[in-house]
């Protein structure tokens, strides 16, 4: 999930990402540096809604 970034304290979550565990989803937070990178392999997913 795309948002602006919340707070600059590196232990407050930076974005949030969906997980599937015994077939049950979940929305999770990440925390992360300025410095960070995803893998290669992530895949990312963006929606647009109509105005």
């Amino acid at each position: 999930m795309a948002t602006p970034v919340l707070s600059d304290d590196d232990e407050f979550p930076k974005g949030f990402y969906l997980r599937v565990v015994d077939d049950v989803p979940w929305l999770r937070g990440y925390r992360c540096d300025d410095l960070y990178m995803h893998p290669l392999e992530s895949q990312f997913l963006f929606v647009k809604t109509p105005a």
